[in-house]
C-alpha cells in the first residue's frame, strides 16, 4: 500500500474516531515520507484526541518547521498545552493563532478561558466580549462571560461583578429558556446578591424540573422567608424534613417560620424537636434557657 493510500485510510479512521488505528496510519505514511504536512497535522490532532500530549507537542512542532502560516496548528497547539493547564504556553499559542486569522472564534473563547483559568480576569473578560461580538447568538459565549464575572466576584469581593454576571446569564436565558446551568447560576448570584425576587423565580423553574434539589429548595425556602412569606417558606421547609437527608437545623428552620407566622404551638413543637435531636448545639442551649424563664415566670 502507498503511503497516500495510508493517509486516506487515516483519514477514513479518524471521521469514525477509530483514533488508534488512525494513529498507526499515519504513523506508516510519515515513516515513509516524514515531511507528509497534513499526515503530521492529523497526527498531532489524533494524539491530542488519544491524550497523548508529548507526542502531540512533538508532532505540531515538526509540522510547525513546514507550515508557520497555518492558525489552526497553533490553536491546536494551544489546547494540548491548555490540556495540560500550562496556560501561559495555550495563550501564547492562541494568540499566534489569531494573528493569522484574527476571526478565529475557537481562539479567541480558549483564549478568553486560559485566561480565566490564569486569573487574569480582564483579558478573559475582554476576549470573551470580542466572541461575542462576532456571534451573539452563541449561548456558550455569554454563559462563559457570566462564568467569568462570578469568578472575579469570588476572587476580588467586588458585588458589582455579580450585576454583570446576572446580565449575561440573563442573555443565555434569552437564548435558552431552559439552560439548567444559567438558572443556577442566576440562583446563586442573585441569592448572594440579596435579590429575592430573582432567587424565587430562579429556584422555581428549576424545582419545577428537579424536585428532589435540597439545595435550591433551601434557598427558596430562605428566600419566602426574607420575603416574609412565611407559609410558603413552611411549605418548603417541611418538604426539606420529608426529603432522604435533611439538614440538621431543618427543625429550628421550621420553628423560626411558624414562629413568624404566628403560629406559636406548632413553633414550639419543633423548637423541643430541635432541642430533643441536638440538645448540644449552641441553639438548644438558648432555647433551653427561654423556655426555663418562661416556666419561671409562669410558677411566679
Amino acid at each position: 500500500m502507498s503511503y497516500e493510500a495510508d493517509y486516506e485510510q487515516g483519514v477514513e479512521l479518524f471521521n469514525k474516531k477509530n483514533y488508534n488505528e488512525a494513529e498507526e496510519a499515519f504513523d506508516k505514511v510519515l515513516a515513509v515520507k516524514e515531511d507528509h504536512y497534513q499526515a503530521l497535522y492529523n497526527l498531532g490532532l489524533t494524539c491530542l484526541y488519544l491524550k497523548k500530549f508529548d507526542k502531540a507537542k512533538d508532532v505540531f512542532k515538526k509540522a510547525m518547521q513546514i507550515n508557520q502560516t497555518d492558525s489552526d496548528l497553533f490553536y491546536n497547539l494551544g489546547l494540548v498545552f491548555h490540556q495540560e493547564n500550562e496556560f501561559a504556553k495555550a495563550i501564547e499559542n492562541y494568540k499566534k493563532a489569531l494573528s493569522l486569522n484574527e476571526k478565529d472564534q475557537s481562539a479567541m473563547y480558549n483564549l478568553s478561558l486560559a485566561y480565566k483559568q490564569n486569573k487574569k480576569f480582564d483579558k478573559a473578560i475582554n476576549f470573551i466580549s470580542k466572541v461575542i461580538a462576532l456571534d451573539p447568538a452563541n449561548k456558550d459565549y455569554h454563559l462563559s462571560k457570566g462564568i467569568i464575572y462570578h469568578e472575579m466576584r469570588n476572587e476580588e469581593g467586588k458585588n458589582e461583578y455579580l450585576d454583570f454576571a446576572i446580565e449575561a446569564f440573563d442573555d443565555v436565558i434569552k437564548l435558552d429558556a431552559e439552560n439548567e446551568v444559567a438558572l443556577k447560576e442566576l440562583v446563586f448570584c442573585h441569592s448572594r446578591r440579596g435579590h429575592i425576587d430573582g432567587t424565587i423565580e430562579n429556584c422555581e423553574k428549576l424545582l419545577a424540573k428537579d424536585n428532589e434539589n435540597c439545595e435550591l429548595r433551601t434557598l427558596l425556602a430562605f428566600a419566602y422567608f426574607s420575603n416574609k412569606e412565611y407559609k410558603k417558606a413552611i411549605s418548603e421547609f417541611l418538604k426539606i424534613k420529608d426529603s432522604k437527608n435533611p439538614p440538621e437545623d431543618i427543625d429550628l428552620n421550621l420553628a423560626f417560620a411558624y414562629d413568624k407566622n404566628g403560629e406559636k404551638v406548632e413553633a414550639k413543637k419543633y423548637y423541643k424537636q430541635f432541642m430533643e435531636n441536638k440538645p448540644n448545639h449552641f441553639a438548644s442551649q438558648q432555647l433551653k434557657v427561654y423556655f426555663e424563664d418562661n416556666l419561671d415566670e409562669k410558677t411566679a
